[in-house]
Order: C-alpha cells, then sequence, then structure tokens
C-alpha cells in the first residue's frame, strides 16, 4: 500500500538527481472500440465512494460518505467485493462516524478511518477476517491516508496541532512524526521503504514540491528536483526503484505532470492540455506507467486518452482508483449524477476485464 518519510532532514543518495526536461508527450487518441470505464455497481442513495482498497481479484473494499439532504449522515458507508458482487458491510457499534479512507494488506487486516461525530477528530477500526477492532486514537487527532503493512505497521498523515505530522500505529499506540511543511500524501510498499509527499511552503497553498522517506529507522529528506506545485500532489510507491509523484503547474491552466524515480533518475513529463488529467489521482499501471485519473493513461511512452467514462449525459466526481493484482482491470469509485436529477449516487466503475 501507499507510505510516506518523515524525521531528519538528510538527502537520500540513492542515485543521479537527473531531470529530463518537461515534455508534453504525445497522446493516441482513444478509439471507441479501446477499453472504456463501465459503471458496474451503483447504490440508491445520496452520496459518493471517496476511497477504495484492492487486496485480489476476490477482495476488494470500498468507503465513502451518505448524506441527509445537505447533512451528512454519520454512519459507516462500506462495500466489499468478493468475487462477483459489491456488498453491504456493517461496523458494530460505529454510530455517529463518517467512513472516508480504507485501506489493506491482506483480509485479515483492514482499516477504516474517518471523522467521529461530524468533526475533524478521527475514529480508526480494523477488521481481522471475523470481526471489527476499535483501535484508539490520540485526543484531538485527526488521520487521512492511512498506509498499511501489518495489524502492528501502519502510517496515516495528521495532526493533533497546527502543524502536519506523520503517525505511526506499532500494534499498542501511535508514535507522532513531525517532518516537512506542508504533508499531502503518504505512500510505501513495505516496512522500510514509506514516502511522503508535500510542499516547502507552510501557509501557501502552492510550493515546491519535496518528499521525504522512512528508511526503517528514521525519516530523511530525498534529494529530488522541485518543481512548483499547487497542493494537489500525489504519491504512490510500487518499490523502492519505482516512485511516481504528481503535481499540478503553478500558472493557470497548465497541465498536470508526474515525476518517476526508476532507482536512478528522476524524469517529468506533462500531461498535454487536451487530456482530463487529475494530479489527485495517480495510480501507476504496473506496466511502466501511471494514471492520472481515469481519463488519462501515461504509458511511459505516450497518452491514452480521454478514456470513455460512461455516455452522456451522466456526470461523475471521481473519488479514488486500485488496480486489481495481477489483471489489467481496475475498480475506481465516484458518485454519479444522471441528467435531470440532483441526487449523486455512490458508484463504482471498472475499466478491463471483470476480475
Amino acid at each position: 500500500m501507499a507510505g510516506v518519510a518523515h524525521g531528519m532532514k538528510r538527502g537520500i543518495a540513492t542515485g543521479a538527481i537527473a531531470l529530463a526536461a518537461l515534455v508534453t508527450a504525445p497522446v493516441d487518441a482513444v478509439a471507441s472500440s479501446s477499453p472504456a470505464w463501465n459503471l458496474f455497481y451503483e447504490a440508491h442513495m445520496s452520496g459518493f465512494f471517496t476511497s477504495v482498497a484492492v487486496i485480489s481479484k476476490t477482495d476488494a473494499w470500498a468507503a465513502g460518505t451518505l448524506f441527509n439532504g445537505h447533512a451528512i449522515l454519520l454512519r459507516p458507508f462500506l462495500r466489499q467485493w468478493n468475487g462477483s458482487s459489491w456488498n453491504a458491510v456493517t461496523i458494530p457499534g460505529a454510530s455517529n462516524f463518517e467512513s472516508q479512507w480504507v485501506a489493506a494488506s491482506s483480509a485479515a487486516n483492514v482499516w477504516v478511518m474517518g471523522a467521529s461525530n461530524g468533526r475533524i477528530m478521527t475514529r480508526v477500526y480494523r477488521f481481522d477476517g471475523s470481526r471489527w477492532h476499535a483501535v484508539p486514537v490520540p485526543v484531538q487527532t485527526w488521520l487521512a491516508d492511512p498506509v498499511v503493512f501489518g495489524p502492528d505497521d501502519v502510517w496515516a498523515r495528521g495532526s493533533n496541532g497546527s502543524s502536519s505530522d506523520i503517525f505511526h500505529w506499532n500494534g499498542s499506540r501511535w508514535a507522532r512524526f513531525t517532518v516537512g511543511k506542508n504533508l499531502v500524501d503518504l505512500s510505501g510498499t513495505r516496512q522500510k521503504d514509506v514516502w511522503a509527499v508535500g510542499l516547502d511552503s507552510q501557509r501557501s497553498f502552492t510550493g515546491k514540491i519535496v518528499a521525504y522517506r522512512w528508511n526503517g529507522s528514521r525519516w530523511l529528506t530525498v534529494s529530488m528536483p522541485h518543481p512548483a506545485s499547487t497542493a494537489l500532489e500525489d504519491i504512490r510507491v510500487s518499490s523502492i526503484s519505482n516512485v511516481w509523484i504528481s503535481g499540478t503547474q503553478v500558472r493557470n491552466n497548465d497541465p498536470p505532470f508526474v515525476l518517476h524515480w526508476n532507482g536512478q533518475a528522476w524524469s517529468k513529463v506533462a500531461a498535454p492540455r487536451s487530456l482530463p488529467a487529475s494530479s489527485t489521482d495517480l495510480l501507476p499501471d504496473g506496466s511502466g506507467g501511471a494514471w492520472l485519473g481515469p481519463e488519462a493513461h501515461w504509458t511511459g511512452q505516450v497518452w491514452k486518452g480521454p478514456v470513455p467514462i460512461l455516455p452522456e449525459p451522466a456526470t461523475w466526481s471521481d473519488g479514488s482508483m486500485g488496480r486489481v493484482p495481477g489483471t489489467a482491470s481496475y475498480w475506481s469509485t465516484a458518485g454519479t449524477t444522471t441528467k435531470g436529477s440532483a441526487l449523486e449516487e455512490p458508484s463504482i466503475y471498472l475499466y478491463g476485464p471483470v476480475p
């Protein structure tokens, strides 16, 4: 799963800090016969899915938010894919709780985080494969973007003060690390390789991109290019030599871009202006490329898109994407609004064959 870096500000000498010139790569327009996103599941209620965790072909989780009129309906909203259908899941005793994030390392280790009583403070629950457990959280603390490796090894971005911090769960307590100024996201694939990305500016929504990496004992500052961006970055770590960071150009109407670390050097490529790319929904494709939202796909050589999502006249707001291991399929969470209706309904889309 995804992860972060925090701590001592020392550069990581892992290879040349070479950065290719900014390239707006060619686009391959998607033909009508090309793969498209298809609406696979829709809950007929008011709300939207915000997070997805894909464990296997037969196990995935989606979490989201429901509404009662214009007010948030404070109860968990979860669905689980069992290989044939998405089914409702309840968390016993989890009243007055908004399920905003879901992450998992296995079917026996699923974590759900969200707001408690409609406030910023966070509540956390863990599913061990048979029952749910409430995980204690320090008073006046909010947590987000969980990165899960095991029942006793979970990272999250958050705060219990004015700064943006990183928290680690060791099975009995949360340890707090202060790193950087304006952290935006975490990602990682193993215990000794967790990354965080953010901006070098504390009080602004624009700044230079910075990253940090946890090496198993401390947080180190990553030696890397620092292009300017807004606070809309995302980071995804596939391995120690395959790290992706997305950003958005500061100038008006400039396209989002991706930074890629291949273990030796950094490269940077910008999405074409013609594509509806999204820097807030970055996902490696497992084949040397990455998605910037569900409509823009960088293959490593060219941009593919716009990838069809659904026929008019419906509209949608995307949540998050997850690749199904061992397949060419992806799940994407969203909210869909049909023309003529003001109701946004929680939706799950599938790209590629049914897992």
